[in-house]
């Protein structure tokens, strides 16, 4: 964690409540407007109320203001139909390039039967800073 946390190209975003770190996820910038969106997770007993969906448009905003993003890209398990549905929901979409479910550093397959969908989504750009909402 130490080593992404350090780079310049990358970021994690936790929130935090009295119990500690519920909810986080990483943003890295790839160039070219793209900032690929990793590791998104909420704690379970917390989920279904609205942290990861604010937490999404967090790290949305952070793309758009650290690194000049244009779009978030993202892989999910192919397998995962509901999160599919959940992240289509707020305006990910499928770019039908398919990635294989690979070990790193070693590459090897870790299942034959699952891979990555990659989704992407087009930012709306920031606001100019005098039609900015009010803090």
């Amino acid at each position: 964690m130490e080593t992404i946390v350090a780079k310049s190209d990358s970021l994690v975003l936790c929130a935090e409540a009295a119990e500690g770190i519920v909810a986080c996820c990483q943003l890295t910038a790839q160039g070219g407007g793209t900032v690929h969106l990793g590791m998104l997770s909420v704690r379970p007993d917390l989920q279904a109320r609205g942290m990861g969906r604010r937490l999404l448009a967090e790290a949305e905003a952070w793309a758009r203001t650290r690194f000049g993003g244009r779009r978030v890209r993202m892989t999910v398990i192919s397998r995962r139909s509901e999160l599919l549905d959940w992240y289509a929901r707020r305006g990910y979409l499928p770019t039908g390039e398919v990635l294989p479910f690979r070990a790193e550093p070693t590459d090897r397959l870790l299942a034959g039967d699952l891979d990555f969908v990659v989704l992407v989504k087009e930012l709306s750009p920031s606001p100019a800073p005098d039609e900015a909402p009010p803090a």
